[in-house]
């Protein structure tokens, strides 16, 4: 699975993005998938970066 491989590849966050996620996953009843689309949605240009390399 070449395609894969290569978002793999291009895969690559700061501490302070892993973070994001980490604090939106403290909130009360939070969703850890719900919580990772959001950050996706929100960081699109991030995402595009990994999907294009």
């Amino acid at each position: 699975m070449p395609d894969a491989y290569a978002i793999l590849d291009a895969f690559e966050w700061t501490p302070e993005q892993m973070g994001e996620v980490m604090l939106m996953n403290q909130e009360e009843d939070a969703d850890p998938y719900e919580s990772a689309k959001q950050w996706v949605e929100n960081n699109q240009d991030v995402v595009e970066e990994w999907l294009n390399d």
